[in-house]
């Protein structure tokens, strides 16, 4: 007798059908709810890419706080506002947000959460094809996106996350079906937040070096910001110089300067060690990683593979980003977290178990620590700073995920840089189409 491998689950359409109608359920009882009481999902961040866009379509500065603490104290409904929440992602994004500056602030509000949501489940589909996750257990990966700790505060806190993740997930899955102009329109989303994904940034502009797929890309991605970057000079023509003069060097009594937060970032405990008074030195751990990640490419250019090598740089870029990765950004990690999923769903013993335990424990250590206060004190509030531990955390979990994914006989294992494959470096031959390396 033949050996016969695992056979493949079959699709089973009907477990489709009752997450997505599961989904709508709980999407209208949470419309419901903030219909009945609207303080149940309060506005937060989302007021400063309102605001702004309300004072951009006005055609004033988008980026100064006193022209924004107006139509900020309206959408809060307060008389009085002591910190004024800026937007300060660069002016490219206002061609994404400006548009709600057409609406009035509650139907905004909606409309934006509603783009967050489809972009995280829309993201969590992509990665769970790229990753080759069964069919039948699709709905494993839009729960742990729905559930995974920085997607709530996504939501909470109104902030534009959820694209940042399309972007990681659009690029990478048509990198993967071999349509490298879409994937590079995709990887326009990740600028809106360059910063926090530097290294996919960075190799995205080396692989364009070897790689024909990787010249398209690039060029597709930088037409988009710039017919983005263009957009806004459109609608605004002194915007960059608003932008340029905004309050970056020293806080105001209405706002606060990005120099002056406290953030969940091993950069900014290093700045404060070495020399709080000096910006700069947030920079020097990514300056460092840029040199590395550099190096790692080089080695690995000729076999470059997305979809292994994407989760480790997702990694690196948030551990060592310069500032910023709040809680919210967090939802980033959802492409190494589903790529670790999609090799466990189906994996023999405990050990799976053990890991989605830890990802709950996860989410718990996020979404707890504002609910008890909220239940003793009515205020949810939580320093953001204190989220510090998150990425470590997922991190490790990955790396054991991992490794329990190895044993997996019909998926290879992906590379979160903790092991070199047995024997080094393996040969990949490249099938037409297949988009799953780079050739020169």
């Amino acid at each position: 007798m033949s050996a016969i491998g695992p056979e493949e689950p079959k699709t089973r359409p009907w477990v489709i059908v009752v997450g997505v109608l599961a989904i709508l359920a709980g999407l209208g009882w949470c419309v419901s709810r903030v219909r009945e009481q609207p303080s149940s999902l309060p506005m937060k961040d989302f007021v400063e890419y309102w605001s702004a866009a309300k004072v951009n379509l006005a055609g004033g500065n988008p980026y100064d706080a006193a022209q924004l603490k107006p139509h900020q104290q309206a959408a809060l409904g307060v008389k009085q506002l002591d910190d004024v929440t800026m937007m300060w992602n660069p002016p490219w994004v206002l061609v994404l947000v400006t548009p709600l500056g057409l609406l009035s602030a509650t139907s905004a509000h909606y409309v934006f959460l509603a783009v967050q949501l489809a972009a995280i489940l829309l993201s969590a589909t992509w990665l769970w094809k790229v990753y080759r996750g069964p069919t039948s257990y699709l709905w494993v990966a839009w729960v742990l996106a729905l559930t995974f700790g920085p997607s709530a505060f996504v939501f909470w806190y109104g902030q534009i996350g959820g694209l940042l993740l399309l972007g990681l997930a659009g690029f990478l899955y048509f990198r993967h079906i071999d349509r490298p102009v879409i994937a590079g329109v995709f990887v326009a989303l990740t600028a809106i937040k360059p910063h926090l994904l530097f290294a996919f940034g960075l190799v995205v502009v080396l692989d364009a070096l070897v790689s024909r797929a990787g010249r398209r890309t690039l060029l597709a991605g930088f037409v988009t910001v710039l017919l983005a970057a263009g957009g806004a000079w459109l609608m605004n023509p002194a915007v960059y110089a608003h932008y340029s003069g905004a309050g970056w060097q020293s806080s105001t009594d209405i706002n606060v300067s990005p120099k002056d937060w406290a953030q969940p970032l091993v950069s900014y405990w290093l700045r404060m060690a070495l020399a709080p008074g000096a910006f700069w030195v947030q920079f020097l751990p990514m300056m460092s990683v840029v040199g590395l990640v550099a190096r790692y490419w080089w080695r690995k250019r000729q076999i470059w593979n997305w979809s292994d090598e994407l989760p480790g740089l997702v990694f690196v870029s948030v551990l060592a980003t310069p500032y910023g990765a709040w809680i919210f950004d967090l939802v980033v990690l959802l492409v190494p977290v589903l790529a670790v999923a999609a090799r466990l769903v189906e994996q023999p013993g405990r050990g799976r178990y053990l890991v989605a335990a830890g990802f709950a424990l996860v989410t718990v250590g996020v979404v707890a620590p504002g609910t008890i206060k909220a239940w003793l004190t009515g205020s949810a509030e939580i320093g953001l700073h204190t989220f510090i531990w998150v990425s470590p955390a997922v991190l490790a979990l990955c790396l054991w995920g991992n490794r329990l994914g190895r044993r997996s006989s019909h998926l290879p294992p992906v590379n979160l840089g903790d092991t070199p494959p047995p024997g080094g470096r393996e040969k990949v031959v490249v099938r037409p189409g297949s988009g799953t390396a780079n050739s020169p």
